[in-house]
């Protein structure tokens, strides 16, 4: 696809499930993938009450037309590999431009 830069990576984007009965624990399904350009924007790490955290952010540049098609909203995850993000942000510019931005975050308490 001509346009697409440095989109080599693969990411799967799931969002949550429930049991209709709201007994089970939340599941995650994947609703679709996106080609993007990954890149680390910051990461931190504290302690708290003994247990140390570890906190990644992340930007995820894709296609703007496939982040539309797919509805990526804040309450979705991204799989990229063996991690797993919290999306917190979809910056979804005007339909013309090619590409949108997805800030997310992974984290881990150790």
């Amino acid at each position: 696809m001509a346009g697409t830069g440095a989109l080599t990576e693969i990411v799967a984007v799931e969002r949550e499930t429930t049991d209709p009965a709201g007994e089970a624990d939340p599941t995650f399904i994947e609703i679709g993938r996106l080609r993007a350009e990954v890149k680390p924007l910051r990461a931190s790490e504290s302690e708290r009450a003994g247990a140390v955290r570890t906190l990644s952010v992340y930007s995820f540049r894709v296609l703007n037309r496939a982040a539309r098609a797919i509805a990526i909203a804040p309450d979705h995850r991204l799989r990229w590999g063996d991690l797993v993000f919290n999306v917190r942000e979809v910056r979804l510019p005007s339909p013309q431009e090619p590409f949108a931005e997805i800030i997310a975050e992974t984290g881990v308490a150790l």
